[in-house]
């Protein structure tokens, strides 16, 4: 055995040798694929990652900013909502006392006409009663002469 050879074997156990330079030349090669995993997948794989969470960021602002918006135009919704509920029921109450006038307005006007034509009637009526009274007294007035007559030319 030669000098660098057993400086370099730290364990003979007949079937496995173990040299100084093996377990050097495996952690070099462990190195490597260590760097190289990292360099041509670690590495990608968190640059999309941190894209992700960057964009996910992005959208949880725009999505902040988007429902804020959605707030206030719902709250402007409700304003408008109750104002125009306000001016709605404003200009039913008007219609309604409008209307309410013009039915007591039509109403006042119909009670007149009956009124006229009741009235109207009832000249009509005291004329008509005249008329038969005046009427029944000249048909009692011949009767009563006709009857006179004959009575006394019996």
């Amino acid at each position: 055995m030669d000098y660098r050879q057993h400086a370099f074997q730290v364990f003979d156990y007949q079937v496995l040798h173990l040299q100084l330079n093996t377990p050097l030349f495996v952690l070099a090669l462990i190195l490597v694929v260590m760097l190289c995993v990292n360099l041509l997948l670690f590495r990608p794989v968190l640059r999309t990652l941190d894209g992700r969470r960057g964009e996910l960021d992005r959208l949880a602002k725009v999505t902040a900013a988007e429902k804020a918006e959605i707030a206030a135009l719902m709250e402007r919704y409700k304003r408008d909502l109750d104002r125009v509920r306000g001016e709605v029921e404003t200009v039913r109450q008007q219609a309604h006392t409008a209307s309410q006038k013009t039915q007591e307005r039509v109403l006042e006007q119909a009670r007149q006409d009956a009124d006229k034509e009741l009235q109207s009637a009832l000249a009509v009526l005291r004329d008509e009663m005249a008329q038969a009274r005046a009427q029944r007294e000249h048909a009692v007035r011949q009767l009563a002469t006709q009857t006179a007559d004959r009575m006394l030319s019996a």
